[in-house]
C-alpha cells in the first residue's frame, strides 16, 4: 500500500522536476538508480534492505514510466511519434508480461 501512494506522489512531481532539469539527464540518473537498487536486491543482508531497495526501485520506475513518452514525443519525427508511444506503454508491457508466462509455466 505505501508504495502505491509513493508512486503515485513521485509520478504527480516527476513531470514538475523535469521541467527544473532536464529530461534526458534525469532518465539516465533513473536508469543508474535502477541498476543499483537491483544490485543492492541482489546482495542485501537482511530483509529491510531489501525492502527499502524495493522502494527506492518503485519510485524510480513512476519516474521512469512517466519522462520515457515524454522524451520519445520529443526526439522523434511527428509522423512516428505515436506509434513509438503507443509500443511504449501498451506493446512493451503486453510482451514482457507474455515472456513471463513463457518462462514460468515453460510453454
Amino acid at each position: 500500500m505505501q508504495g502505491s501512494i509513493i508512486d503515485t506522489v513521485v509520478t504527480i512531481f516527476s513531470g514538475t522536476v523535469c521541467d527544473l532539469v532536464e529530461r534526458r539527464p534525469m532518465l539516465i540518473t533513473s536508469s543508474i538508480m535502477f541498476f543499483l537498487s537491483g544490485l543492492v536486491m541482489l546482495w542485501a543482508p537482511n530483509v529491510v534492505i531489501v525492502l527499502l531497495a524495493r522502494i527506492i526501485d518503485g519510485v524510480v520506475i513512476a519516474h521512469a514510466v512517466t519522462l520515457t513518452p515524454l522524451y520519445i514525443s520529443e526526439i522523434v519525427p511527428a509522423d512516428i511519434r505515436g506509434q513509438l508511444n503507443t509500443y511504449s506503454l501498451n506493446l512493451g508491457p503486453l510482451q514482457a508480461t507474455g515472456i513471463r508466462v513463457w518462462t514460468i509455466f515453460n510453454i
